[in-house]
């Protein structure tokens, strides 16, 4: 369910209010700052570098926990991407939305007749159908190398790129695929931007009244509600405590809201 900018306006409110700090956060201010802590949001839940601990190169959060992958859902996209006939997709052709790939597969096509052909695919990929009842199809995962180790690969006889053992490397302006010239489509699955929220208002005596139909909501979750309304607080200098962040969660529950 996508999470409502009308309830993080109210909760952040709300809370701002029972802190009697005396700030105030005006419509304006509250549309930058929930885009910018959104976007936050967004990098450490992909694992930014600055959260890694000393000597050891792995977030705190990072996108590899089923907790992660629920809260990114919402961002998930599937595209096919043609290759030119270098075997490279350019970014160009990316979406506009695109953030990140995380995964890569190659579509190989084989003669139904090659038996040891279609043997080695079928062990490394997924079959997804025939093309002019002549060919066999199948989906295989690509190995993501660095360009400075692709080259060792390409030398390598038995570790080198294969039909069934695809491989990549990124480039400046575009993802060079291996074999050169044995596919020409691939299928990327990729992280899209965070969309921009805005709650939008109507001034009645001065007072910013919720405009519904000019709102956009955000694609995060419900769930993730009390997270982005705590780090708006902190914008504003209100810094909540663990014990006070569910003081206000349960506070709200009691309220029915």
């Amino acid at each position: 369910m996508p999470l409502s900018v009308d309830n993080l306006y109210k909760k952040v409110e709300y809370i701002i209010n029972v802190s009697r700090t005396g700030n105030r956060l005006g419509p304006a201010q509250f549309n930058s700052l929930m885009n910018e802590e959104q976007d936050n949001l967004f990098l450490q839940r992909l694992g930014l570098p600055e959260t890694y601990p000393m000597g050891n190169p792995t977030p705190k959060v990072g996108y590899q926990t089923s907790k992660i992958h629920k809260d990114l859902s919402p961002f998930k996209r599937k595209i096919n991407v043609q290759l030119d006939g270098g075997g490279r997709a350019m970014n160009s052709a990316y979406p506009n939305d695109y953030y990140m790939d995380t995964a890569y597969r190659v579509r190989a096509i084989v003669p139904i007749a090659d038996d040891a052909l279609n043997k080695e695919c079928a062990s490394n990929g997924i079959y997804g159908g025939t093309q002019d009842q002549v060919y066999n199809v199948y989906e295989i995962p690509v190995h993501h190398l660095d360009s400075d180790k692709i080259g060792h690969r390409l030398t390598s006889r038995n570790l080198g790129p294969k039909l069934w053992h695809p491989m990549a490397a990124l480039y400046g302006d575009h993802t060079q695929f291996y074999p050169i010239g044995a596919y020409t489509e691939v299928v990327m699955d990729y992280l899209k931007r965070p969309a921009r929220g805005e709650w939008a208002y109507n001034s009645v005596s001065t007072i910013p009244v919720y405009d519904a139909a000019g709102s956009t909501d955000l694609e995060w979750d419900e769930s993730l509600l009390n997270n982005l309304a705590f780090r708006i607080c902190s914008r504003v200098g209100i810094n909540l405590s663990k014990q006070e962040k569910v003081q206000y969660s349960e506070a709200k529950i009691q309220q029915g809201e």
